[in-house]
Parts: C-alpha cells; sequence; structure tokens
C-alpha cells in the first residue's frame, strides 16, 4: 500500500512538474518548449504582466489603487486592451500558454501558481471604459464608468493584497 502511494505521489508530481515547466521563465528570460515569443499571444501577454506590474508598484505607493492618476489610467488601458486579447482567445490553449508565458516573463509577480487566477479574475472585469480612456475618448465620467472603475480598483485591491511582496 505504502509503494502504491508512493507511485502515485512521484507520478502526480511529475505532471504537475511538466505542466508547470511549460510556463517557465523569469524577467527577461526566453521561455522554452516552443513558446514564440514574436506572437500577438506573448506580447500582449508581456503588456498584461508590464501594466499590471506598474499599477501593482503605483498600489504599493499610495496604498491604494488610484484610478484619477494618469499614469494609472494609462495602464489600465494597456491592461484592458491586452484582456481584450486573451478573452477573444481563451480556448485557445497554444494563444492561451503564450499569453500566460508573456505575463510571467514580463513581471516579477506574476508566476506559474498565480498566472491563471489573474487571468481569469482581470478577465472578469468591464474594462472597455479604460479602453476609451486610453483612446482619448470623454466617456469617463458617466456613472456606469464610475461604478465599473470602483468596482475594478476593489477587484485590483483585492489582487494585490493577495500577492503582497
Amino acid at each position: 500500500m505504502k509503494v502504491k502511494l508512493i507511485l502515485a505521489a512521484i507520478v502526480l508530481a511529475a505532471v504537475s512538474f511538466t505542466a508547470c515547466s511549460s510556463l517557465t521563465g523569469t524577467t527577461g528570460s526566453t521561455p522554452s518548449n516552443g513558446i514564440s515569443t514574436t506572437s500577438t499571444a506573448y506580447l500582449n501577454g508581456k503588456t498584461f504582466g508590464t501594466s499590471f506590474t506598474s499599477l501593482y508598484s503605483a498600489y504599493k505607493a499610495a496604498g491604494k489603487v488610484d484610478l484619477t492618476n494618469a499614469s494609472n489610467l494609462l495602464n489600465m488601458a494597456q491592461l484592458a486592451s491586452a484582456v481584450s486579447a486573451i478573452k477573444g482567445n481563451a480556448k485557445n490553449t497554444t494563444f492561451y500558454k503564450e499569453f500566460s508565458a508573456g505575463a510571467i516573463a514580463s513581471s516579477g509577480i506574476i508566476n506559474t501558481a498565480n498566472v491563471d487566477n489573474l487571468i481569469t479574475t482581470i478577465s472578469g472585469l468591464n474594462l472597455s471604459s479604460f479602453i476609451n480612456t486610453g483612446n482619448g475618448s470623454s466617456n469617463t465620467t458617466t456613472t456606469n464608468n464610475a461604478a465599473t472603475a470602483a468596482t475594478t480598483a476593489a477587484t485590483l485591491a483585492s489582487l494585490f493584497s493577495s500577492i503582497q511582496k
């Protein structure tokens, strides 16, 4: 019985290691396992990771998600643009894998343990008003956009507090 449990643990560890190793990479490194670092998915993932990290840094400095700051709004617009790319391709495993690898490679805070949760949580937000903000639209003063901004700020604050470094 012990032998079966040990073998099962070894097999489970090997499968887990293999699954996670497909997304390995550190900031600035080139991922392996056939991931194209020039693909649209990878580049969108890098934008996602970079803008998320910038927002996280601003959160740590200010102690809150300040969506009145122009730099933070630009980062939100970039994050929203990257998220819109993954929303349309979430079921495409190659796209998702390359997007995740780009997010991990561009950020010191996004890793294989939290990348799926971050992508899922942020993809669930309505960030269309931030895309309009990034395009210079004046639609950011409506009540709907204010409610969206408040929800987004609260969700981001929750994510940031869960990954405190």
